[in-house]
């Protein structure tokens, strides 16, 4: 019954195919979630075709109604998956995807680490290997990057963004070059284009990176932001900036009620309806784990870019105790529910009065050894050297 039903299905679609006009046809391709269109490209020679496209995948990604964005994390003690779930959606299932080593990378010798995401790719980083790598998980397409030398990785910040003005992308490195002082500061930027890296030696940098902690940038009004702190007396939080284009950093005050420890993770930085936001929730120690007292979640939104005196506290709530106190935002949908993860490390939604919405099956893990995570928006894009390659051909 069950081989009926799918002959009748491929059946309609080709008597779909023949009817329609190839535009009518591209127009309602161009509607569908990027999961639907990866197995339609086997319906037949012309959808595959049509699919595989560079300016389709453009055009869908610029056009696309409702964008699935997802949750990537690793897993601690499995150095070749990680897990991907659908965060628009209700309690959707989890998907295990392989992660793309380098050739010359062992998978069981070398420990894989989220770096950034951008337009649907995720950059990853090895260990004990020199390379970079760029991975589409909705498409698998991967391109490894030979990574620029003599840096100290365990206090450099990575960035990976886009450029519309040029189509390019950039991969951004600041790092140290004095391990033995922290003083002497370079940035690299490494040019899809090109194919190329390019290096800004000796720049005065007054900041205090620390070691493997706010190290990923967000990328926003074509530039990369991070979060870290000055080196003035007392040490402050501040935020930087990477211009894409310009290729000049600047600073970006943080709200002036803000209070971050330099040691604990309480911050990060974050997109939120267009605005570049600060998202904090509350600190425990030990000794607060019996208490029965909710948890805070306060987050900032830079409702001008640029202008300090437009930082407003948009949300400021309690969280139910079902939720757990340790709860840490992780994500935001369109309708402005807080995806996070609580101690348990499971993934909870709630709303923007701190109500809880769902509290999910799955469990992500965010709280437990120093695991990692990353929101990604689905896409069938292609990087600039894959597109020049296909089109060879």
């Amino acid at each position: 019954m069950e081989k009926k039903k799918k002959k009748t299905n491929l059946t309609q679609t080709l008597t779909l195919t023949l009817t329609l006009p190839d535009d009518v046809i591209e127009e309602i391709l161009l509607r569908l979630p990027v999961k639907s269109l990866v197995r339609f490209k086997c319906v037949c020679k012309s959808w595959f075709s049509l699919i595989s496209k560079p300016q389709f995948a453009k055009s869908h990604f610029d056009l696309a109604v409702a964008p699935t964005h997802r949750l990537l994390t690793d897993y601690k003690r499995n150095r070749s998956l990680v897990g991907s779930i659908e965060i628009d959606a209700g309690d959707s299932a989890l998907l295990h995807l392989a992660v793309p080593y380098p050739p010359s990378c062992s998978v069981y010798r070398n420990k894989f680490e989220i770096l950034g995401s951008c337009r649907g790719f995720i950059l990853l980083g090895y260990h004990k290997n020199d390379n970079l790598m760029l991975w589409n998980p909705s498409t698998g397409a991967q391109k490894p990057i030979l990574r620029s030398h003599n840096y100290y990785s365990e206090r450099a910040l990575y960035g990976f963004g886009y450029d519309a003005s040029t189509d390019d992308y950039s991969i951004i490195m600041i790092f140290s070059g004095d391990r033995a002082s922290w003083e002497t500061y370079t940035i690299v930027f490494f040019s899809l284009k090109t194919n190329s890296w390019t290096r800004i030696g000796n720049i005065d940098f007054p900041y205090w990176v620390t070691p493997k902690r706010y190290r990923s940038g967000v990328l926003l009004n074509g530039a990369l932001h991070w979060l870290i702190f000055s080196k003035g007396q007392p040490i402050s939080p501040v935020i930087i900036a990477f211009d894409l284009k310009e290729r000049s950093l600047s600073e970006i005050p943080v709200p002036c009620k803000v209070f971050i420890p330099v040691f604990y993770d309480n911050c990060h930085l974050a997109v939120i309806g267009g605005c570049l936001s600060l998202c904090c929730w509350p600190i425990y120690s030990d000794s607060d784990s019996d208490s029965d007292s909710d948890a805070k979640i306060k987050i900032w939104m830079m409702e001008e870019y640029k202008v300090q005196s437009s930082w407003t506290e948009s949300i400021n709530l309690t969280t139910p105790h079902i939720a757990s106190k340790y709860i840490m935002p992780i994500s935001f949908t369109k309708d402005l529910v807080i995806v996070g993860s609580n101690a348990e490390g499971k993934l909870i939604k709630l709303n923007d009065k701190g109500e809880l919405l769902e509290l999910s099956k799955h469990t992500v893990r965010i709280f437990k050894e120093s695991s990692q995570y990353f929101t990604y928006r689905e896409s069938l894009l292609s990087l600039p050297r894959e597109i020049g390659e296909n089109e060879g051909r």
